[in-house]
């Protein structure tokens, strides 16, 4: 009886200290998977600190409710606490544009997500800038949805871009239309005076004795005066005009929605404005 109370007694003090070792064993996994839980998440909260890139987190109203430093400073706020506390609303910042902005909020709600949006911005000094906005759904609970996103200045590469359609379509000396988009405008209006049946002219002009200019003065005065003959013609154009430079001394302009009579009257106001200009270049005077 004694071997079976003291084995009795064996079995359990080994299966207490398999338990207890186990126990231990459990506690110390589940605080070493809190420790590196929270050890990410100081990580991540560096990472989301630090990003160049601004982060926000909005309710489907545009209240801002959390956000890293580099959104705050893209808006014009000195601090994340003073963005917080200007109580703006996140919508009308990231989208200016109401048109832009309704169709943002649409496709967020439509697809749960956006990405790579492109849209006019503004920061809380009323300056704009060009953006990129990442953003989703993240939750959806009885009050409101929760939007996360990030955001991205781009304004450089917009001007960038504009840049090169400018280029493409216009003249770099003078900035007027060049002829390629000289010759899609036309074609557009013949293309509405067909349905419209309103007339339109064209002008064609060129500058009689251009060459004497280039000759005695150089090409840096034909430069100057083409330019000026440019800012001439257009002072005196209606907004809806087109006016190109073909190459050289010549000129284009279309007047859309003009009756022939009134036509020649522009015709002659141009050239009497330019037979009358007077070009002074290195104390010589054409």
């Amino acid at each position: 009886e004694n071997a079976i109370h003291i084995g009795a007694v064996s079995v359990v003090s080994l299966l207490s200290f398999a338990l207890a070792d186990r126990i231990n064993r459990e506690r110390i996994e589940k605080e070493l998977a809190q420790f590196n839980a929270i050890n990410n998440l100081e990580k991540y909260r560096e990472v989301y600190e630090r990003a160049l890139e601004g982060m926000f987190q909005i309710n489907s109203e545009g209240k801002l409710l959390d956000c890293n430093p580099a959104f705050a400073s893209l808006l014009g706020a000195a601090s994340v606490y003073e963005l917080k506390q200007s109580d703006i609303n996140i919508f009308n910042k990231i989208t200016t544009n109401l048109e832009n902005r309704f169709n943002f909020i649409e496709k967020l709600k439509q697809k749960g997500y956006v990405f790579g949006y492109e849209a006019e911005c503004s920061n809380i000094e009323g300056y704009n800038f060009w953006a990129s906005i990442h953003a989703r759904m993240t939750y959806s609970g009885k009050s409101s949805d929760i939007i996360e996103g990030s955001i991205i200045d781009i304004t450089d590469k917009k001007l960038n871009e504009e840049k090169l359609e400018f280029l493409a379509n216009h003249d770099s000396l003078t900035g007027l239309i060049n002829r390629s988009e000289f010759e899609n405008r036309l074609k557009c209006t013949l293309d509405k005076s067909h349905t419209e049946h309103v007339g339109h002219c064209l002008l064609f002009l060129d500058l009689d004795q251009f060459k004497i200019v280039n000759d005695t003065s150089g090409h840096r005065a034909g430069d100057e005066l083409l330019k000026r003959i440019s800012q001439l013609l257009q002072d005196n154009a209606r907004a809806r005009d087109s006016i190109a430079r073909f190459g050289g001394d010549e000129f284009a302009i279309l007047l859309e929605r003009c009756p022939l009579n009134k036509a020649e009257e522009v015709a002659n106001n141009f050239r009497r404005k330019i037979s009358d200009y007077k070009f002074n270049w290195e104390g010589k005077t054409f």
